[in-house]
């Protein structure tokens, strides 16, 4: 049987096990993987499922690596509003994002097409207040941290059961730790799959769709915490599109098990110059979920505050390689966030 037949039926098999497999309700484990990556992607609301076009889709969308040609090494860190609270002013929030993008045929492995990708997401917080009483019975003041973190093993490549490259899939298997120190049995190891397709029915409009396994997460303590099911549909369509400008705007629905309907609302506005050093100037605008179901009657509270993004990209070419540079600005409940990202794409 040849590898592309394999694919369709290992991609429509994923398909069925997400739709009859029960999921269980539990903790929301390894819930630091829903912050998001990419200042792009952030700066558009988190609207990201159909398009998920450079070396961030592992995470919003392993079909995205399908069409990506070229080594790429991308990074994020971001600020988290911990220093602005009163009593947590010492804690020191950390979340960084890296991924290296290897398309097969860069790796010796032509016939079998498609692009790899290994990712990597911290998150962390120190310095958090920690009280005890010794064998002494004296009480002690210390402080612990918190480090947790998801490795991402993603592969995408064309459907090999269609004749073009309008249908795209992909998939991650995801391994998470968390690590909380000087304290027994606080360690815990857990995994999780997605499965996720791109159509294209045109050069303008795409549709995605993500759809992520519940991530177990088991402590030494054999207690096992769980996140719910969730799946993702997006899309996105070319409004303008003249020979140096175009306009972009994205949609992304989300249903998490026993959680209401949700949505991420984006838009880009790029610019191509004519400059042989900068070649695109993008502007982003977006809402980073808005609730849409008023199923439990609190959509008002849960809609009172609107976190909305914004964000701005360039991207430039030195020495045969391209490098772009993105920021995007996020004002949430909790605080405003800043996130920096870079993308180098070497051959």
């Amino acid at each position: 049987m040849k590898f592309k037949n394999i694919t369709g039926i290992f991609f429509f098999l994923c398909i069925l096990y997400f739709t009859i497999h029960p999921c269980q309700a539990g903790t929301n484990a390894a819930a630091f993987l829903n912050i998001g990556v990419g200042a792009r992607a952030l700066g558009m609301g988190g609207a990201f499922t159909s398009l998920s076009d450079d070396a961030t889709a592992p995470y919003w969308n392993p079909a995205g690596l399908a069409t990506l040609n070229k080594i790429t090494l991308t990074t994020m860190i971001q600020s988290l509003a911990g220093s602005k609270w009163e009593g947590i002013e010492d804690i020191t929030p950390k979340y960084q994002f890296i991924s290296i993008l290897l398309p097969a045929d860069k790796i010796g492995l032509k016939k079998i097409g498609g692009s790899f990708a290994i990712s990597w997401i911290h998150c962390g917080l120190n310095n958090i207040p920690y009280t005890w009483i010794n064998s002494s019975g004296e009480i002690v003041r210390d402080t612990l941290s918190d480090q947790e973190n998801a490795y991402f093993i993603s592969y995408g490549r064309v459907l090999g059961l269609m004749s073009s490259n309008d249908f795209l899939v992909g998939g991650n298997l995801k391994i998470i730790t968390q690590k909380f120190t000087k304290i027994k049995d606080a360690s815990a190891l857990g995994y999780g799959l997605d499965a996720g397709l791109i159509y294209s029915f045109s050069q303008d409009l795409k549709l995605g769709i993500l759809l992520q396994k519940e991530i177990e997460l088991k402590w030494d303590n054999q207690h096992i915490d769980k996140s719910p099911l969730r799946i993702k549909i997006g899309s996105s369509y070319k409004f303008l599109k003249k020979k140096s400008t175009s306009i972009l705007g994205a949609i992304d629905l989300i249903q998490t098990r026993k959680q209401p309907l949700c949505a991420h609302l984006g838009s880009e506005f790029n610019y191509l110059l004519p400059s042989s050093k900068i070649s695109l100037l993008s502007l982003r605008a977006g809402i980073d979920e808005i609730t849409i179901e008023d199923r439990y009657g609190n959509i008002a509270q849960l809609n009172n505050h609107i976190n909305w993004t914004l964000g701005t990209g360039i991207k430039m070419k030195f020495f045969k390689h391209s490098f772009q540079f993105n920021y995007a600005f996020g004002a949430y409940r909790l605080g405003n966030k800043h996130r920096i990202s870079l993308i180098i794409e070497f051959f």
